[in-house]
């Protein structure tokens, strides 16, 4: 297998609601955590699996991003920016990010760290099914399953996470996917939208999306005490 996932776009738009008051005066993905900015333990995660590029797609205090992070030079990669505003969605961000996107490329929620990455094997498997999409899926997690996976890793149906009560779904989505440029060719123009509530659900209607399951439950940094936790954890490891 010759082709490999090498750029990671990173959602970092949001105004970070739930982790107030932490994020008052700063993005989510520059809070704290143990002295450093969270989106440096994740920058890291990439680097180490592989990545060589990072898009962030910013909005809420974008400029405190760009201060620190710059081109990346300094983190032995090279960052890109895609600028928007505060009230972008998360599916208008990666639309308006089109021009910076590779070909194909890792995208992740800027508030997810999940330690079992493994870009290699995954990439294959991505490569060999010959899908547009491809969603990490958790047999554990904060929310309710969202993803009905069968036993051949196609999705045959999906909601948005805090909309989910079904017992069809038996998967729950981790935040890293492995997506085609060509996805941003179906993504609606002129309208403000979600990317989980519109993208997601268009690609399982045109049978392009495939899951990778995991029992490795992703951090996350949504609210105090999930900082709290991934702060200390973090600190066992000695990151």
């Amino acid at each position: 297998m010759n082709k490999k996932i090498t750029q990671a776009v990173i959602l970092a738009g949001g105004r970070g609601e739930r982790l107030r008051p932490f994020t008052d005066n700063l993005p989510k993905q520059m809070v704290s955590v143990n002295g450093r900015p969270f989106l440096e333990y994740l920058l890291a995660s990439l680097k180490k699996s592989g990545i060589e590029e990072a898009v962030l797609l910013v909005g809420y205090l974008k400029e405190k991003i760009i201060e620190h992070f710059g081109n990346g030079e300094r983190f032995n990669l090279r960052i890109k920016y895609s600028i928007g505003v505060v009230e972008d969605d998360t599916g208008t961000r990666l639309r308006n990010a089109k021009d910076l996107l590779a070909p194909e490329f890792l995208l992740l929620y800027g508030d997810v760290y999940w330690p079992a990455l493994d870009l290699k094997k995954m990439n294959d498997f991505y490569y060999s099914v010959g899908k547009l999409g491809l969603a990490i899926v958790c047999d554990k997690g904060e929310n309710n399953p969202n993803f009905e996976v069968n036993d051949k890793n196609d999705v045959l149906s999906y909601i948005y996470g805090r909309e989910a009560n079904d017992n069809k779904f038996n998967w729950t989505e981790v935040g890293y996917f492995i997506l085609n440029k060509k996805i941003t060719d179906f993504m609606p123009a002129g309208i403000n939208f979600n990317f989980n509530k519109v993208t997601l659900p268009d690609l399982v209607k045109r049978d392009q999306l495939v899951a990778w399951k995991t029992t490795q439950a992703p951090e996350t940094i949504t609210t105090p005490e999930h900082l709290s936790d991934f702060a200390n954890k973090m600190k066992s490891l000695g990151l």
